[in-house]
């Protein structure tokens, strides 16, 4: 009978220690970030935060950013983007602790439709106003802000609103808005972006809100973006040229209340891509319900482009799935998705309408659903 050696009959040479330690981890970019002491005013005092607000690595478009912030050349304008993260509400704005302005900061920096966008009003001869609606009224002295009850924040001294100049120019323009609102060069008309994403009962202590960006140059126009995302939870993000006429996007994505003492709510988001929602009543009173409380939105670059396009498109107390509009469709010479998709959308709670086509409407057609 063959037994097996109780040693290996070759020789095995151990494996070699490292002479060095393994290269470290590259850090995170990080950014310092304070707060202006009168807002939009590159040369008054700046008043840092001990310690930098993060990204979560040293690439991407977080890292991107911060080294574009760093670069400006005009150092004033570098500090008006830093205090959009830095100051609070009082008169005037101070510095918050490190941990909110790492909380605003994480709302934006990955998001590079708004980095850029930011970026981008940092080079025009454009100044950004960060404080409470009260003292970016002030600060704006006439270059925005000029209604009454422009760039007010809901509730009362509930937060601070970044403002650019030549934004909420008419009366009740931003006017209660979520606090942390970022407005460029946008919301131009009587009551446009008035209650833009606001609660008229404020969510439960601690629970998370996303963030709202508005332009550059979007909402133009009487209530244009009045009411939108209403007691959503989630990011309301419209981007250049959408929702340019009158009532433009008025009421989209108002939701019904979830109430002061829900820790975990539905969370409900909203994007508008650019150059959509065009011309008179487009978009209005999409996918909106003073009940409901399910539905995002996702409307692609230059879909719903014409008087009353896409108006009323999910109105209804049993659509609940989130709806997308695909790029350049429900158009005036194509389909108007006018009142679409009134009823039940999808089978299942996971699945969205997508609307890619004409034959999507007036629908609701269980072709339209899918898993994206």
């Amino acid at each position: 009978t063959f037994f097996p050696t109780p040693f290996p009959t070759v020789s095995v040479e151990p494996t070699s220690v490292p002479t060095s330690a393994p290269t470290s981890a590259p850090t995170s970019a990080s950014l310092t970030v304070g707060c202006l002491s009168i807002p939009g005013n590159g040369t008054s005092t700046f008043n840092l935060i001990t310690g930098d607000v993060l990204c979560d690595g040293a690439t991407g478009t977080c890292a991107d950013f911060v080294s574009e912030v760093d670069a400006l050349t005009d150092e004033g304008k570098s500090k008006m983007i830093k205090s959009i993260f830095g100051c609070n509400d009082k008169d005037p704005p101070q510095p918050v602790a490190l941990q909110v302005a790492q909380k605003r900061f994480d709302k934006i920096k990955n998001d590079e439709g708004v980095t850029s966008a930011l970026l981008a009003i940092a080079k025009e001869d454009t100044k950004l106003f960060t404080g409470s609606g009260t003292v970016v009224t002030k600060a704006c002295n006439g270059s925005c802000c000029r209604g009454g009850i422009d760039c007010t924040v809901q509730p009362a001294n509930g937060g601070v609103m970044t403002v650019s100049s030549g934004s909420c120019t008419e009366s009740q323009a931003c006017g209660r808005t979520r606090p942390n609102a970022i407005i460029l060069d946008s919301c131009k008309g009587p009551s446009s972006c008035r209650e833009l994403g606001a609660f008229s009962v404020q969510p439960a202590a601690g629970v998370e809100v996303g963030h709202s960006v508005i332009g550059p140059r979007a909402c133009v126009g009487s209530l244009s973006c009045a009411f939108m995302g209403v007691h959503t939870f989630g990011d309301i993000r419209v981007e250049e040229g959408a929702c340019d006429a009158l009532e433009a996007c008025a009421n989209l994505a108002q939701k019904g209340i979830q109430g002061s003492t829900t820790t975990t709510p539905v969370v409900v988001s909203v994007f508008i891509g650019k150059n959509a929602c065009q011309r008179n009543s487009a978009c209005r009173r999409l996918h909106s319900s003073n009940t409901k409380i399910r539905g995002s939105v996702i409307i692609e670059d230059g879909a719903c482009s014409g008087a009353n396009t896409c108006y009323g498109l999910g109105l209804s107390i049993s659509a609940t799935n989130d709806i997308i509009v695909r790029a350049e469709v429900c158009t005036n010479l194509t389909a108007p998705c006018t009142n679409c998709a009134r009823g039940p959308l999808c089978a299942s709670a996971d699945e969205t309408y997508v609307i890619d086509n004409a034959a999507d409407c007036p629908g609701p057609v269980p072709s339209a659903c899918e898993v994206v």
